[in-house]
Order: C-alpha cells, then sequence, then structure tokens
C-alpha cells in the first residue's frame, strides 16, 4: 500500500500481486481480473479516498492523479520524474504535499468498502484502453462556435509543455505572428512533435491550462494547442488562445 504510488504507480506490472491478497479481497480485486480490471479498481478505490477528505484542493487532485499514474494517457514510470514535470515545485515538495491523502488512504482501510457498481468499472476500464482525451476534431470550428466551452475544456485538464534546463516553458518567437507556447495533451505527442520537427527542448513540464495561461501571459505569450508537426500546415491553423484572450482570462482567474 505504502509503495502503490512509487515506480509505475497504479501502471505497474503485475499491480494484482503487488497488493497482496489482503488488500485485494479488501478493495474486490479478483484473482481472476485482468489487469485493466484491477487498474480501475484501484482507481476507483483512489478516488473514493479523494471524494471522502473535506474539500480536497485542486491541486492535491491533481497531484494524486500524477504520482499514481491514473491520467487516462501513462505518465513517466518512474515517480520522481512524473511530479519534476509538474509546475512549480520540486518532487521532494510534492511527496510532502500528499502525504494528507496517503494518510487519508490508510485511515480508509479501517472501514469496509462497498462493492464497486459494475458500470463504473466498466467506464473506470477504459480510462486504462489507451484511451486519450483529445483536441476536438475541428478545433477552429469547436472554439468559434462554443468558444467558452472549448476554452473551459483547455483550462481544466492537464498539459504537457517544452521547458528548458531550468525547467521554465520554451516560448517560441514567430515574428510577425507573435511569441507563443506550445502546449500538447500528453507526453507522448510533445516528444513525437519534437522528435519530427527537430526542436532542441530538453525537458518538459505538465500544468493545467489555467496555470500555463498565466505562465504564458507572463511571457507576453500566447498558446498554440497541441500544433500538428506536418510541414505547410501552418501556426495559424492551430488551435490557439491568443495573448489578448490569455489576458481577459487570466483577470478573471482566482489569486
Amino acid at each position: 500500500m505504502g509503495k502503490l504510488h512509487k515506480n509505475a504507480g497504479v501502471r505497474v506490472p503485475g499491480l494484482r500481486e503487488a497488493l497482496g491478497p489482503e488488500l485485494r479481497e479488501f478493495w474486490g480485486v479478483r484473482d481472476t481480473d485482468p489487469a485493466q480490471r484491477v487498474c480501475a479498481v484501484v482507481y476507483l478505490r483512489l478516488m473514493e479516498v479523494l471524494r471522502s477528505m473535506v474539500e480536497p484542493e485542486p491541486k492535491l487532485e491533481r497531484l494524486v492523479h500524477v504520482a499514481y499514474n491514473i491520467e487516462p494517457v501513462p505518465l513517466d514510470r518512474n515517480l520522481a520524474a512524473r511530479l519534476e514535470n509538474l509546475l512549480g515545485r520540486s518532487a521532494r515538495s510534492f511527496q510532502r504535499d500528499l502525504r494528507p491523502f496517503r494518510d487519508e488512504l490508510f485511515v480508509s482501510l479501517r472501514t469496509a468498502k462497498r462493492p464497486l457498481a459494475e458500470p463504473d468499472i466498466r467506464e473506470a476500464e477504459s480510462r486504462f484502453a489507451g484511451g486519450v482525451r483529445t483536441v476536438p476534431g475541428s478545433p477552429i470550428e469547436s472554439f468559434h462556435l462554443d468558444s467558452a466551452a472549448v476554452v473551459r475544456w483547455f483550462l481544466d485538464r492537464l498539459w504537457c509543455a517544452p521547458a528548458d534546463a531550468g525547467h521554465e516553458p520554451i516560448v517560441v518567437d514567430l515574428g510577425a505572428r507573435g511569441a507563443w507556447l506550445c502546449v500538447f495533451g500528453d507526453q507522448g505527442a510533445l516528444e513525437e512533435y519534437r522528435g519530427t520537427v527537430g526542436c532542441p527542448w530538453p525537458l518538459s513540464r505538465s500544468g493545467t491550462g489555467r496555470e500555463l495561461a498565466r505562465t504564458a501571459h507572463r511571457a507576453a505569450a500566447g498558446l498554440l494547442v497541441n500544433p500538428s508537426s506536418s510541414r505547410g500546415t501552418g501556426a495559424e491553423r492551430a488551435f490557439s488562445l491568443p495573448l489578448s484572450l490569455l489576458a481577459e482570462l487570466v483577470r478573471g482567474f482566482p489569486n
């Protein structure tokens, strides 16, 4: 239990065996359950604990997702590397921030658990089946048709941005088209873009859309979301949040 967030987190090979017989029985994991279902059950039990906490901060929820590797997109298989990609603090500091959740997780083992509903398990299984939340099929059309919904979608989820050796996000100056910070839906998308285009980005950082919007605004830059690596597509065709819009958004953020 104490090591559930270590290494690859919930996505570690042999998770069922790692849980041990007592915890498997307590959480309702059967010996015949496939790996994907085991991940889903553990994810739901972790979310039960998180929801039981008194008004958990959004940052703690995101930290739990990253530490236990329960985002829909698999993150780095090393805990320290996952935490280092979060914005703002060191991996050691984030581990300290995780303690209240870990303590609550241990306390939760004192109370018998209700069986999980099958529809909830099936829905959670899709989280570990390679399903990835992506940008809307036509982001530019979506932005113009329902801009408020698309902006909310961007602000509320986790993104990856390129970073320099000092872990500061890298802003690209496109001359007359302005300065932009590129953000990607997951680490794999960032690495694919970096490899295809040949960008000299040594590191990457993760953060919510709100955090990266603040970062871009401070750098007097806009945001390009999941830019295409295909030549000729043009930055102007990417789903973008220009600096003028970021200024309005940031003014509305809580301090």
